[in-house]
């Protein structure tokens, strides 16, 4: 069963950090190999599976000690782009078991992928530039970017072309 879902090479360094084989983690949880494996199973821990062995991280064995990590083999989508067959699996049966985790996902691809065809009004006022992003049939978005904000865009902007 697939316990947590990583998105990306940020997320997995995040939480991959010291990892442990079988017999680490079971000295560090004070229990017996057989009864790690026995766990892994039964998806009462979580873990990962590296050429069918097994391996944990001490971060996350932390926060699954501390009720902050689910149980189950932690899986890595590294590229949105490329998800093979299993990861498809995987995510249908992570989203299953975290229906909240689907809803907030499609909000943020949402949110983060440009809209196809649309039309970009703004708005110069005394606060700041609103912009509305939307097409002929309904508005997606407006929002209210500060002086502040624009002039740190545009010089971000600049030194992305310059650097490209």
């Amino acid at each position: 069963m697939i316990g947590a879902v990583l998105w990306g090479e940020d997320e997995a360094k995040s939480w991959f950090i010291e990892p442990m084989k079988l017999k680490n983690t079971a000295e560090y949880l004070g229990v017996s190999q057989y009864k790690l494996r026995k766990w892994v199973k039964e998806n009462k821990i979580p873990y990962s599976r590296i050429n069918n062995k097994y391996l944990f991280h001490k971060t996350i064995i932390d926060a699954w000690k501390n009720g902050k990590f689910p149980n189950g083999e932690v899986k890595i989508v590294l590229d949105n782009e490329i998800i093979d067959i299993q990861h498809e699996e995987a995510l249908r049966e992570h989203y299953k078991r975290y229906p909240e985790l689907l809803e907030k996902k499609e909000i943020e691809d949402r949110i983060s992928k440009p809209i196809a065809y649309s039309n970009i009004e703004y708005k110069i006022k005394h606060e700041g530039v609103y912009l509305t992003v939307g097409d002929k049939n309904s508005v997606e978005v407006t929002v209210c970017l500060s002086h502040t904000s624009i002039n740190e865009l545009c010089n971000d902007l600049k030194r992305f072309r310059l650097n490209k």
